[in-house]
């Protein structure tokens, strides 16, 4: 582990607590102390790969602040992009105002700005002084919402414990999002980490389209965050199929293709930051990253 000396005070240094367990230990208690997440069974089950990067500060073998990287490879109206999403940003209460974020910022910023096409990161709004300081500005974001009429077609909920299954969802992933603008791909750990926490009960499968469609129903609402898959229908057509009688209309948690009759746009209300000196996709508010590409 690389020794820092921050302010008078010595730190461990190390960007690869993935592959020592120790440190992903005490990394999983931070995560677990400051946000009340975990990371281990995603690590246990092979999802962890090393497009997850925290880089994190020890003291003493406790973990005592993070940044995390990730490499996201996207794709922008067919062309291809490799963007950093940072995240997971937290320190120890114990160990706050000391410049152990900043020190973890710069470092990720030194290491990654030349290898990608952009930087950013989604900030909770106690912090939003915090991240202009290294060079990043606000941008927007919009989720466009769509009328439904329902036509119900039969839809068979995954189960994600079921290998069959799993392998079920694998196989339309890899064929790619048929209606979205910019997508996520190549990130088969990150869907599976959404996948097996909050969206694990909102995975179907669309038989008379042989689509796999991640949505959630509430009430006249339903929320379509992907589908996965090959098809020649259209997108309304889908959204008719897997929605229920009461359904009226749909949000959608990717950026469609195409122009749509009463579509409309609503602003995110989370705040996104962009790194300055790089690509800036977001200038008009009408593109959205992906909900499952969250990190």
């Amino acid at each position: 582990m690389e020794r820092i000396l921050l302010n008078g005070q010595s730190y461990g240094f190390s960007n690869q607590v993935r592959l020592q367990e120790e440190e992903r230990i005490a990394f999983e208690h931070l995560a677990h102390t400051v946000f009340g997440l975990s990371f281990e069974e995603w690590f246990q089950k092979g999802y962890w790969t090393d497009q997850y990067c925290p880089y994190t500060l020890f003291d003493q073998g406790k973990a005592v602040a993070n940044v995390s990287v990730n490499r996201m490879p996207f794709l922008y109206e067919g062309e291809k992009r490799l963007y950093i999403q940072l995240g997971t940003v937290m320190t120890e209460p114990g160990y706050r105002k000391r410049g152990l974020s900043r020190y973890l910022m710069q470092r990720v910023l030194d290491d990654w700005k030349e290898e990608c096409d952009g930087i950013y990161l989604f900030a909770n709004h106690t912090v939003l002084d915090f991240y202009p300081k290294f060079g990043f500005q606000q941008g927007k974001e919009s989720r466009c919402v769509l009328p439904v009429t329902p036509q119900p077609q039969r839809v068979r909920k995954l189960d994600i414990d079921s290998e069959e299954d799993r392998k079920l969802l694998k196989e339309k992933y890899v064929l790619g999002e048929p209606f979205s603008r910019f997508s996520l791909t190549d990130n088969w750990g990150l869907l599976m980490f959404h996948c097996s926490g909050f969206a694990k009960d909102c995975i179907y499968y669309l038989e008379s389209e042989d689509l796999v469609v991640i949505a959630e129903y509430q009430k006249e609402e339903l929320s379509c965050y992907q589908i996965l898959g090959n098809t020649s229908a259209s997108l309304e057509q889908i959204l008719n199929e897997i929605a229920r009688p009461e359904t009226k209309r749909a949000v959608l948690y990717f950026s469609p293709t195409g122009d749509y009759v009463g579509i409309d746009w609503q602003e995110e209300d989370e705040t996104l930051f962009l790194y300055q000196e790089k690509e800036n996709l977001f200038p008009n508010g009408q593109l959205l990253f992906p909900l499952l590409s969250h990190a």
